[in-house]
């Protein structure tokens, strides 16, 4: 019994912090629509959720990884929506941005 319960802790901290990930993201987009109308700081916003992500998802264990990251990923493209173009964040997070 205790032993499904610490799986369950488990899974909440990790989908709280899948949450504030997602957050951050969110937030961030927010900010780049309605107020950043430079190309190259809006790139750095995108750049910075990437970097988010990748650290994030070097921290979650594997099994919950696969649910995990899909829904990151969904985020950062609707974040990328909102930088036309990007030819620095392109040859940093090629795996990511191209």
């Amino acid at each position: 019994m205790q032993r499904k319960l610490n799986y369950l802790k488990n899974i909440l901290f990790w989908a709280c912090r899948t949450e504030r990930c997602y957050t951050s993201i969110a937030k961030a987009r927010y900010y780049v629509q309605r107020c950043v109308w430079n190309a190259l700081e809006r790139e750095r916003y995108l750049c910075a959720c990437v970097e988010s992500v990748d650290a994030f998802g070097k921290k979650v264990p594997e099994e919950l990884r696969h649910k995990v990251m899909p829904e990151l990923e969904v985020a950062l493209a609707s974040m990328r929506h909102w930088v036309w173009d990007c030819p620095n964040g392109k040859r940093t997070f090629t795996r990511r941005l191209a």
